[in-house]
C-alpha cells in the first residue's frame, strides 16, 4: 500500500467516527429535547390539576356538595333528560352519575365508550375519581367504537370546558355523581352478573338434560357402585331416585335404623347427569355392561 492509499484510508476511518458521532450526539439531543416536552407537559397539567383543586374546594366550601337533584325535573341517574337548562356542576353531576354505572352499561352490552371502559382501572373507591372526571372533559373519550359514542353532557349544554371555572365545576360535579352513585353502580353490577350466570346455568341445565346418559363414563360407571352400595344400607321398597338424590343433596343414606353419611367426594359423583344415573341404576340392580 503506497503513502497516498495509506492517508486515504486513514481520511475513510476518520469521516466514519466522525458520522458516527454525530449521529450519537443528534441521538441525545432528540431524546433530551423529547424528555423536555415530556416534562414541560407534565408540570402545565400539574398546575392545571392544582387550580382545579382550589377552585372545586371553593365549590364544595360554597355548599354544592349537598347538591341534591330536585324530583321531576330530569331523569336521575344518568340525566337523559332536562326540563330546565343545567349548570356546569349538574352537568358533570349527570356524567358522574353514568360512569359510576358504567361497568354495569359495559357488562349488558350497551357501551364500548373509551372512558366507561377505562372507568374499572381508574376508579376503585368513590372517592379517587378526580382522574377519570379530568378525562371526561375530552368529547374524545366518549367516542364509541362499534356501538356508537354517547357524549358527555356537557355537549347538550352552552359553557366552554375549556374555561377554567366552568371545567373546575363540570369536574367537581363529576366527582359527585361518581361518589353519590359508587356504590349503586356496584350493586347494578352484582345483579347483573348474577342474572346473566343464573340464565346461563339454566342454559347449561338445559343443554345437560337433553343430552343423553353416557354409560361409558367415569362418573356413570362409579355412580353405578355407588347406588349399589346404598341399596345395601337402605330399608326394602326404597325408591332409588329418592335415596341417591338425598345422598347428593344432604350427604346422608336413610334408613328404619337410622342413616349412614355420605362423604363430600362420593356426593359430588351425584351433582352429575352421568352419575347421579349411574346411582339409580346401581340401586336397582341394573348390570354394568
Amino acid at each position: 500500500m503506497n503513502l497516498n492509499q495509506s492517508k486515504k484510508l486513514h481520511k475513510n476511518e476518520l469521516i466514519a467516527i466522525a458520522s458516527i458521532t454525530l449521529v450519537v450526539l443528534l441521538s441525545f439531543f432528540i431524546l433530551e429535547k423529547w424528555q423536555d416536552s415530556v416534562n414541560r407537559k407534565q408540570e402545565l397539567l400539574n398546575k392545571e390539576f392544582a387550580v382545579h383543586s382550589l377552585e372545586r374546594q371553593k365549590i364544595i366550601s360554597d355548599g354544592v356538595e349537598n347538591f341534591i337533584p330536585t324530583p321531576g325535573e330530569t331523569e336521575w341517574p344518568g340525566c337523559a333528560t332536562f326540563n330546565y337548562n343545567p349548570t356546569v356542576y349538574e352537568m358533570g353531576y349527570c356524567d358522574g352519575s353514568r360512569l359510576a354505572q358504567s361497568q354495569n352499561e359495559i357488562a349488558n352490552g350497551r357501551s364500548d365508550q373509551k372512558i366507561m371502559l377505562s372507568y374499572p382501572e381508574l376508579v376503585t373507591s368513590g372517592d379517587d375519581s378526580l382522574y377519570i372526571c379530568n378525562l371526561a372533559t375530552d368529547s374524545g373519550q366518549w367516542e364509541g367504537t362499534e356501538i356508537g359514542g354517547k357524549y358527555p353532557f356537557y355537549e347538550m349544554g352552552k359553557f366552554d370546558i375549556t374555561n377554567v371555572k366552568d371545567k373546575s365545576q363540570y369536574i367537581a360535579g363529576c366527582e359527585m355523581g361518581i361518589k353519590k352513585y359508587f356504590d349503586f353502580g356496584q350493586q347494578l353490577l352484582t345483579a347483573t352478573l348474577s342474572a346473566q350466570q343464573r340464565r346461563k346455568d339454566k342454559q347449561n341445565q338445559e343443554v345437560e338434560a337433553l343430552r343423553p346418559v353416557d354409560t361409558n363414563s367415569r362418573e356413570y360407571i362409579t355412580g353405578l357402585t355407588i347406588g349399589n352400595n346404598f341399596s345395601n344400607f337402605s330399608d326394602a321398597g326404597a325408591i332409588a331416585e329418592k335415596v341417591c338424590k338425598t345422598a347428593r343433596d344432604r350427604r346422608i343414606v336413610l334408613s328404619s335404623t337410622g342413616g349412614v353419611g355420605v362423604d363430600p367426594k362420593t356426593a359430588s359423583y351425584l351433582n352429575s347427569k352421568d352419575g347421579l344415573q349411574g346411582c339409580i341404576d346401581g340401586f336397582n340392580g341394573v348390570p354394568q355392561d
